[in-house]
């Protein structure tokens, strides 16, 4: 049989959060045929459903009424082969990080800057992932995904993905109807590196490195790790909120107020400002409420040693937002999805 089942399933350990939900049930699908014989099950017995890749990107509010579906499509396989560039078909249930250090490897470049992030192929997309100005979105060739309501493989370009900052039409008008089961990948033969982030260039200077792939991919390790905890020590889901992105005058204002306010200036003439750097200036990094809290070193990330129910979570993040509202009149937006 191509899917597995598990009844009654804990999801303590299938979210990085280790929220204790629960869900009627858990389908291991590795095979198209398979998705519509489970959906339809659920559909008659009444039972809602939600796709889950490795769950390091969901807050679960209350247990799940109804079944989990996790995409375990395999593979990593080379498409095309041209001099300067190939395209690889990754299956949706390949851990991200892995594909990295397989491109690497295998010396097709561009993935470095994405390394260590977690959860898995199928998820990317979705988000619309992105680290050290780089997205994902720059390497994406299409994505092929089974209609949830009409049981059909269909595929998305690139530009019919709608891809924008940690966004995607998988978020937005196909959010619960489409199961992504690959991803396409265009990747360059060439050597090539953005350095574009501070952090990298001060970690390859350190170090008496060059800018190659190699050394990109081992500075955002390495940076990765010294910033943020490791959901295995410490449940937690990245980066809790997005950076904001205000209009010119609204960033001049706060600079008037708080000249070290730092922003990266949009194409268009906005501003994107950090939003952990708004939050440790509000005072919330490190802090603990009965088993949540903000992580003390990076203040994007909220943690839940205590094992608390997403609720507990939840308002812990309500009142960052309301405070930031207060003080900068900037409404931070969660990036997790909220289940």
């Amino acid at each position: 049989m191509s899917s597995t089942i598990h009844q009654g399933f804990s999801l303590i350990d299938n979210n990085s959060l280790g929220i204790p939900a629960v869900c009627a049930a858990c389908f291991d699908i590795q095979d198209v045929a398979e998705i519509e014989k489970v959906i339809s099950g659920a559909v008659s017995a009444g039972q809602s459903w939600i796709v889950l890749g490795e769950g390091t990107n969901v807050v679960f509010s209350q247990d799940v009424n109804g079944i989990v579906i996790r995409p375990k499509f395999s593979g990593i396989d080379l498409i095309e082969s041209q001099e300067n560039e190939v395209v690889v078909r990754v299956g949706a249930g390949v851990n991200w990080h892995e594909l990295v250090c397989w491109t690497l490897d295998q010396g097709y470049y561009g993935l470095e800057n994405l390394a260590l992030i977690p959860g898995s192929c199928g998820a990317a997309p979705v988000q619309n992932i992105g680290a050290y100005g780089v997205e994902l979105n720059r390497f994406v060739e299409r994505v092929d995904y089974v209609d949830l309501n009409r049981f059909e493989s269909k595929s998305l370009t690139n530009a019919e993905c709608g891809f924008g900052y940690r966004d995607s039409r998988f978020k937005q008008d196909l959010k619960d109807r489409a199961l992504i089961t690959h991803i396409y990948l265009r990747l360059s033969k060439i050597p090539s590196v953005c350095v574009d982030y501070p952090a990298i260039q001060a970690y390859l200077k350190q170090q008496g490195m060059e800018p190659t792939p190699e050394n990109i991919f081992d500075a955002v390790c390495t940076i990765r790790r010294s910033k943020l905890p490791d959901i295995k020590d410490i449940p937690n889901a990245g980066s809790f909120f997005k950076n904001p992105i205000i209009s010119a005058d609204h960033f001049e204002r706060i600079r008037a107020s708080e000249p070290g306010c730092p922003g990266f200036k949009q194409p268009d003439g906005s501003f994107k400002v950090p939003a952990a750097w708004l939050i440790d200036q509000r005072g919330w990094k490190g802090k603990m409420f009965e088993g949540v809290g903000v992580h003390q070193h990076q203040a994007l990330v909220l943690i839940n040693p205590g094992h608390k129910a997403g609720a507990e979570l939840l308002r812990l993040a309500k009142n960052i937002q309301q405070d930031i509202l207060q003080a900068y009149r900037i409404s931070l937006e969660i990036e997790p999805r909220v289940i």
